[in-house]
């Protein structure tokens, strides 16, 4: 079994960033961006004819939905860049063939993950790690949520201590991205998705 190079993986994600990236850049800034705005638009409208706290659980969904929508565009482009810097494009945050199974696998996670770290935190962090392919399996494979958790299950199996220290490796590098006059963390940021899709 192939063990997962941390070293590997960061550098491939260092020379495909080289080749787009202001692409690599611009497409999770400028989705957040529109995330935000359009989530506080919406809350905003909803707000003027729903008073109390019913506001705050329908702000809730309606920053899942789009959130879950801006993800899948992000890791969209990303997964393109990786296998092919040049074919990446900003039409690309635009994917929503797989917006409701990744909807209803990312609930599925919260919902586990929530178990999984009140029972201990060892659990949940060997939970986070095994599902941790989900949303890419989903743009990539375009499977049913529970189908999508067993496929990153499957993926991970053997290689969870090989990417909890991938994991770490960037939290690390995002921090030193953080440090460099916070600016840095516009590189080590797409970087760091591209390491993760390279593991994958």
């Amino acid at each position: 079994m192939a063990i997962i190079s941390v070293s590997e993986c960061l550098s491939f994600g260092w020379t495909t960033f080289k080749k787009r990236p202001w692409l690599l850049i611009a497409a999770p800034f400028v989705t957040g961006i529109a995330a935000g705005i359009g989530s506080g638009v919406i809350t905003g409208i909803l707000g003027v004819v729903i008073k109390g706290g019913m506001i705050k659980l329908i702000s809730f969904v309606v920053s899942l939905g789009i959130n879950t929508l801006s993800t899948l565009g992000i890791l969209s482009v990303y997964l393109k860049a990786h296998d092919d810097p040049a074919t990446a494009s900003f039409g690309d945050l635009w994917h929503p063939r797989s917006y409701w199974k990744a909807l209803g696998t990312i609930i599925l996670i919260d919902i586990i993950l929530l178990i999984g770290f009140a029972l201990l935190i060892v659990p949940g962090i060997i939970l986070s790690i095994a599902l941790g392919f989900s949303t890419l399996i989903v743009i990539d494979q375009n499977l049913m949520p529970v189908a999508t958790l067993k496929e990153s299950a499957r993926l991970t199996r053997g290689h969870r201590w090989d990417l909890f220290v991938l994991a770490l490796a960037i939290v690390g590098v995002n921090l030193l991205g953080l440090l460099a006059l916070v600016i840095g963390i516009f590189v080590t940021g797409p970087v760091s998705i591209i390491a993760m899709v390279h593991a994958y």
